[in-house]
């Protein structure tokens, strides 16, 4: 359990990471929507 208590918290910090980036990603993808239909 020592052994994994390092590698699953990296799993975690990289699970963070990715969903963290794919948040971003989806943020600006709504917003980008969102002025596309205020500037029509």
């Amino acid at each position: 359990m020592v052994e994994r208590g390092p590698n699953l918290v990296r799993f975690m910090v990289n699970r963070r990471d990715q969903l963290y980036a794919g948040g971003l990603k989806w943020c600006f993808r709504i917003y980008g929507i969102i002025r596309d239909e205020k500037s029509m």
